[in-house]
């Protein structure tokens, strides 16, 4: 059993579940039981499932799958049912193709970020595992809307990995444009557990002028690096 979803303003949070569909988990232990979402990103995320008057929804965890996969308005994601509460989730972006995610090394030596301070030999370890990260595919988008200004952007969990965040720590992170100018923003952890830009985007933001259709290519260079393209929209006189 297949169904999709295009994303729509306000999906950060919940997203509704098709009704056609949720006759399907009637017969499922919602109530105490979490779905399990999976993806080409590796890994799985429990998502809590409210069943309401109006229908089944995607709850808690749901903004966390979100954050994780650096989705956006208009996306387009395939669910394939695969039995017991468990769906497999197949990203499009709004080109139509297939979103390709990196799915780096699964290794809690490397995943699982160290609340204390690290050793010496921590220290040399975390750099050695940062030196073999591959960084050539470590790249994300942000398409601009009349949102974006005032809300953090998310930093997908492909980079997230490479860029070796840790938790309950505001890190720093230099965008770099390709006229050479560059901007220092704040990397920090939201309350649901992702990663986002906070600090020092509104200002990137106005400085480039950025209009609603245009497109932030972000490119991860190292922990500390992000290259940055834009790719302006089109001007409602150059369309006609």
């Amino acid at each position: 059993m297949k169904f999709f979803k295009i994303l729509l303003p306000g999906f950060e949070k919940k997203l509704a579940l098709p009704p056609a569909f949720s006759i399907h988990l009637n017969g499922e232990d919602t109530r105490h039981r979490n779905a399990i979402l999976s993806s080409d990103l590796g890994g799985s995320w429990p998502v809590k499932i409210g069943v309401h008057r109006r229908g089944m929804w995607f709850l808690k965890g749901w903004s966390e799958f979100v954050a994780d996969h650096g989705l956006f308005s208009l996306d387009f994601l395939l669910f394939e049912y695969q039995g017991d509460l468990r769906f497999r989730v197949t990203v499009f972006g709004r080109n139509a193709c297939e979103r390709d995610f990196v799915c780096l090394v699964h290794d809690e030596e490397q995943v699982v970020e160290e609340e204390e301070e690290e050793s010496t030999d921590d220290a040399r370890r975390r750099r050695r595992r940062t030196e073999e990260v591959e960084y050539d595919d470590l790249s994300f988008e942000v398409r601009i809307n009349k949102f974006t200004y005032s809300t953090p952007v998310f930093i997908p969990l492909k980079c997230r990995r490479a860029m070796r965040l840790r938790q309950s720590r505001i890190e720093s992170v230099k965008i770099q444009g390709e006229d050479g100018r560059s901007w220092t923003m704040e990397v920090r952890q939201g309350p649901d557990r992702g990663y986002f830009c906070s600090r020092g985007w509104k200002p990137f933001h106005k400085e480039m002028g950025l209009k609603q259709g245009d497109v932030c290519i972000f490119k991860l260079c190292s922990p500390t690096l992000i290259k940055f393209a834009l790719l302006r929209s089109p001007s409602p006189a150059a369309a006609h």
